[in-house]
């Protein structure tokens, strides 16, 4: 999945797993590239807040009847703002129960595929030609950047990339490779920061380090679960792919609760249509019904799905690749990560972008799923859902695009 920035990563955190330590700890200066916020190198930055306002700007479409909202975020003296439709009847602090909003961007998320991640294609470029069988061998559909994983030699950050034109970094994938074969063979030199940080020890990133490489590795266990102190994968194989999480929808039953390799819970980009949400909107649930729509080249289509993964805090505009290719109308299989990119949605005038494109997330849906997250199932409690909410206006989704304000990826800054 395209997600936060490192930054972030930063501040939000280290999961200390059980196993020992290393021998030789991290030296300082390593400690200071990949902490410089914990280790006082670098100031915090403000904390992000949201706020839902009611914006005075006209009667909304009677036809449409959702009343318009702004979603105004603010970082110190930074302000961003999110032009949204909502349920006139808000809940606390303005939080809308249903939510419309039209895009100019609809990136594309990977994250729960079973191909998203894969320790042997760190770019996610090998499958290229079209005799490559992503079900024959190893294609990855996204970058282990876009997983947050950070390597790190000689106490710098090693860049995935040579530069924003160039190519794959050659120095990336020899770190790379040289800490994932240690890692692979179970060698146990993960970094317990609490003797370092105390009572401010992250909580959702694994730090490997080898003294004997002079090279580090970073993860982020929210997207890349760890369990008996390893990354997990698939069929707990260390040849293949790394298990990609999605936001739980339900809390996993008892028996498998520290289970943390357990897949069940998480929804494959590749087969199930869902749009991806910042923390913000926190009166819609995971799981709640989720429909798109988009003109391209003069047809319209709709996408059926849920709200299945909480996204990066400061941007709006992500669904999986199911749901894109819905309203692309395409089902070709996804072989690498350029792929994946191209599938993207803009809008313009140019052939294939879109001349409209938004999305509508119905609160308080979920339930109506009754657990079942097949495809099957969500199609038609989707459909279900969808011509409730238009039966007093057949033309309701309309008439709320033609009245709703366009946002960019990241909001606008008035």
């Amino acid at each position: 999945m395209f997600r936060i920035a490192f930054a972030l990563v930063l501040v939000a955190g280290l999961l200390v797993a059980p196993g020992k330590a290393v021998a030789d700890g991290p030296p300082d200066e390593l400690l200071d590239a990949i902490f410089p916020v914990l280790r006082g190198k670098k100031p915090a930055s403000p904390p992000l807040q949201n706020a839902f306002l009611p914006r005075p700007s006209g009667p909304s479409d009677p036809i449409c009847g959702l009343s318009k909202i702004d979603l105004v975020q603010t970082r110190g003296d930074q302000k961003r703002l999110f032009h949204l439709l909502a349920d006139p009847r808000l809940g606390n602090d303005n939080q809308p129960k249903t939510v419309l909003i039209r895009l100019n961007t609809l990136g594309v998320d990977v994250d729960g595929s079973r191909r998203a991640y894969h320790p042997d294609d760190p770019f996610g470029n090998r499958c290229r030609s079209p005799a490559d069988d992503p079900a024959s061998q190893i294609c990855a559909v996204n970058s282990l950047g876009n997983a947050e994983i950070r390597v790190f030699e000689h106490n710098k950050r090693v860049a995935q990339y040579a530069g924003k034109s160039s190519g794959p970094n050659p120095a990336f994938a020899a770190a790379w490779s040289s800490l994932w074969t240690e890692i692979a063979a179970r060698r146990d030199q993960w970094v317990d920061l609490q003797p370092y940080f105390g009572a401010r020890t992250p909580q959702d990133t694994r730090l490997y380090y080898s003294r004997e490489l002079d090279r580090a590795v970073t993860f982020n266990t929210e997207i890349i679960p760890f369990k008996d102190g390893f990354p997990c994968q698939h069929g707990n194989q260390r040849n293949e792919y790394f298990i990609a999480a999605t936001t739980r929808r339900d809390p996993p039953p008892p028996a498998s609760a520290s289970d943390a390799c357990r897949t069940a819970e998480h929804l494959d980009a590749m087969t199930i249509p869902y749009v991806v949400l910042p923390p913000a909107f926190t009166d819609i649930k995971v799981g709640d019904i989720a429909i798109g729509i988009a003109s391209i080249g003069g047809v319209e289509r709709l996408a059926f799905g849920v709200y299945g993964d909480q996204g990066p805090s400061r941007q709006i505009g992500e669904a999986s690749v199911a749901f894109v290719q819905k309203l692309r109308g395409t089902s070709d299989i996804i072989k690498n990560n350029s792929e994946a990119v191209a599938l993207q949605i803009e809008t313009g005038h140019r052939p294939g972008q879109a001349a409209m494109l938004g999305i509508l997330v119905l609160g308080g849906t979920a339930a109506m799923l009754g657990a079942d997250y097949s495809v099957e199932n969500i199609e038609r409690v989707a459909r279900e859902a969808f011509a409730r909410w238009t039966a007093q206006q057949a033309g309701r989704l309309r008439a709320c695009m033609s009245s709703a304000r366009p946002n960019p990826l990241k909001g606008s800054p008035n």
